[in-house]
């Protein structure tokens, strides 16, 4: 967003075919080690390529060349914490996918992506000097030469995978159905081969549903107030909603739901009754939540953190507080029973009372309090 500050390197997820070598997904993004970055390729891999190539202004691409919108039989990964974790494993465990990880430290296993890294490196180093490219010297000085932003590198990631999945595999050794049917020992070519031979992988039939898988499952509870998540609130007039809404009484019971940790602003759940996908909007009238619509989860759990660190800072000044109202309270009442009499008239209470009030009325007068010391200006 501003251009002109250091932000470090973006990271790079990509997907490729194991058979034919072609790339069918991709994520550009600052997610490391995390499942939204591995998610962020899944979407990518559902999502129309002729849209997500525009949004980054490049247009006119033949999306048959960039094969997507289908769900993998088996994905083979390392053993980082993006896919081992829990949510990983019951994304991979709800798209049917089978999670295959490698042993730890050993690249060689997975040697297709890995050679992808180097092809990349090897395209884009020269264009890269001078212009933010990591060398290996003690004098590199790529923080002061960095002048991509993280939509140029989007772009210029794209531009590499369009033309990878053109480009004749060197080393690929074709089958002699592929000579005999002189198929181009291109990654996009070999994927439509093997598509005709062997059948197309499974299609995203229903993007709701695969939607709803890419999202987080939050401890969520709902109550009479709405659906709770990290103290915030969401409800909608959904009949469905406001009755489980109604049946919790005074407790608060957990609640089955997702929600994009991208964008906090909307709950998605199913209606048990018609097996519907619904959503359910932040409570706009409860204070404060307004602040959060197009938040990240990130940004309310930050803004929880520092809610938290900000009362314990003041919690030392409270305690002053407190401690000297007391002390306080406690001089005015011995000074108060200093000046007492021995016996106190008890007989007369309403009579002293009165007498009391009109010198009490007489003491707050308007004249006394706002217009003694005012200067006289005429009355607008």
């Amino acid at each position: 967003t501003n251009p002109d500050k250091v932000i470090g390197r973006p990271i790079l997820y990509a997907l490729i075919d194991v058979y034919s070598r072609a790339i069918v997904a991709i994520s550009v993004s600052f997610e490391n080690n995390s499942v939204l970055g591995m998610t962020n390729c899944l979407i990518n891999l559902g999502e129309d390529k002729e849209d997500f190539c525009s949004r980054y202004g490049i247009t006119n691409i033949d999306s048959s060349k960039w094969p997507s919108n289908f769900i993998p039989n088996r994905i083979r990964v390392d053993r980082g914490r993006d896919f081992i974790s829990k949510e990983a494993e019951r994304i991979f465990n709800e798209l049917h996918i089978t999670r295959e990880t490698v042993t730890g430290a050993t690249g060689s296993m997975k040697g297709i992506i890995e050679q992808l890294w180097h092809q990349i490196h090897s395209a884009q180093n020269s264009s890269l000097l001078n212009a933010g490219l990591i060398t290996k010297r003690y004098d590199s000085n790529h923080k002061r030469t960095a002048c991509l932003t993280l939509r140029e590198i989007t772009q210029m990631v794209i531009v590499h995978v369009l033309a990878y999945n053109e480009l004749e595999l060197k080393n690929f050794r074709p089958s002699k159905e592929m000579v005999r049917n002189k198929v181009s020992l291109t990654p996009s070519s070999i994927w439509e081969f093997g598509t005709n031979k062997f059948g197309y992988p499974r299609p995203i039939i229903n993007k709701s549903q695969y939607a709803y898988t890419l999202m987080k499952k939050p401890v969520a509870k709902i109550s009479r107030k709405g659906v709770c998540i990290d103290g915030l609130y969401y409800a909608n007039d959904d009949e469905y909603l406001l009755n489980e809404m109604i049946q919790t009484g005074n407790k608060s019971l957990p609640f089955d739901c997702r929600y994009d940790e991208r964008n906090i602003t909307k709950v998605y759940y199913i209606d048990k009754n018609t097996k519907e996908l619904k959503s359910a909007s932040l409570i706009e009238e409860i204070r404060g939540q307004c602040d959060f619509i197009n938040s990240t989860r990130q940004e309310r759990l930050d803004f929880l953190e520092n809610e938290k660190r900000l009362r314990e800072e003041y919690n030392q000044k409270q305690q002053t507080i407190r401690s000297s109202r007391i002390g306080l309270f406690d001089d005015m009442v011995k000074t108060a029973k200093k000046s007492r009499k021995e016996e106190l008239d008890t007989k007369h209470i309403a009579e002293n009372r009165k007498l009391e009030r009109n010198k009490n009325r007489s003491d707050n007068d308007i004249d006394t309090r706002l217009l003694k010391e005012q200067k006289k200006e005429p009355y607008d």
